[in-house]
């Protein structure tokens, strides 16, 4: 779920950005993609310990609501907490 989004990613998708929060990651990115998405996610949940953060950078495409794919690159960091959660 997307917990935060700023007004970058709110303008580059013509949206609020309240809009977005609370909504599935995966909403933002081709459905050619959301196989890959969710690997490297649940790579990046195995591989994490809580002090080293984890990176992950891959090309893709941003769908706005309206509009034509935006090309980006993306970057994920995952930490786990003391509490073990991801």
């Amino acid at each position: 779920m997307i917990q935060e989004a700023n007004v970058a990613i709110a303008t580059l998708l013509r949206v609020q950005k309240d809009y977005l929060v609370g909504k599935p990651l995966l909403v933002l990115f081709p459905e050619r993609d959301h196989s890959m998405i969710h690997t490297t996610l649940a790579q990046l949940n195995l591989e994490v310990a809580p002090e080293h953060p984890v990176l992950q950078t891959w090309e893709t495409e941003i769908c706005p609501r309206q509009g034509p794919p935006v090309p980006v690159a993306v970057t994920l960091s995952c930490s786990r907490q003391p509490n073990s959660t991801v």
